[in-house]
């Protein structure tokens, strides 16, 4: 997952602490926060030839248009959000209390209103001859 969401559109409140909150336990199990960024140097490291790195965006919710597929998109976050918060508690992650708050909730009705798009990095390379 790409967690910078500068300039990225349909970046409501919620979505920010659901991205927030995957951060903190990240960032607490020892991973850095641009991790995502630095992989194409890493597969150049590694040898690696013809390193490409695409953003891809995922829409869900209400974005998708259509009720089964936003459905769909969101059951998964409502099921892991909960454990994200467990998680991040007991790791002690940075994550603000108040994110903690009703965070499904909010972000279900986020999504169901207004849609999302979490973005994520492809980052592939080819192995020499």
């Amino acid at each position: 997952m790409d967690f910078d969401l500068q300039d990225k559109p349909n970046i409501g409140p919620a979505l920010k602490e659901v991205c927030a909150l995957f951060l903190g336990v990240f960032k607490a199990m020892g991973m850095v926060s641009d991790l995502a960024h630095k992989l194409p140097t890493a597969f150049e490291a590694a040898g690696l030839n013809h390193v490409t790195a695409e953003t891809v965006e995922l829409p869900m919710g209400k974005l998708l248009g259509d009720d089964e597929a936003a459905e769909m998109s969101l059951q998964p976050f409502l099921l892991t959000i909960p454990s994200l918060i467990q998680g991040a508690k007991g790791l002690s992650a940075d994550v603000p209390e108040s994110v903690f708050d009703g965070l499904a909730a909010r972000f279900e009705k986020e999504v169901r209103e207004q849609g999302a798009v979490f973005f994520t990095k492809v980052i592939t390379g080819q192995k020499p001859a």
